[in-house]
């Protein structure tokens, strides 16, 4: 469990840092709470072969006024090696910036 954790974590910030300039990514929802942490999650077995599908970990969404967890889950691969980069949120000043996952 510690080490999907990690992996996870690893993942995030890899994503974070080499993900294209945000504002090119930003979905133009602006709020003024922090998200909560996020949630440790158990990752199934893949569905199929691991270079064919991606594990999209879950995450916040602002929905209707508050903070809303999407569960993780698998996912398809659009192409061969296709790199999901994680949805997330970027502290703007006093504000919160949702930045849209997507694939490279």
């Amino acid at each position: 469990m510690k080490i999907k954790k990690a992996l996870y974590l690893a993942t995030v910030l890899f994503g974070l840092i080499t993900s294209a300039p945000a504002h090119a990514d930003h979905v133009g929802i602006s709020i003024g709470i922090a998200p909560p942490a996020l949630r440790e999650e158990e990752i199934s077995p893949a569905p199929g072969p691991e270079d064919h599908w991606a594990w999209h970990h879950g995450h916040w969404r602002w929905i209707d006024g508050s903070y809303v967890w999407v569960p993780g889950h698998w996912v398809e691969r659009p192409r061969a090696g296709a790199v999901w980069v994680e949805p997330r949120w970027e502290r703007h000043e006093d504000n919160w910036v949702f930045v849209e996952g997507r694939w490279k």
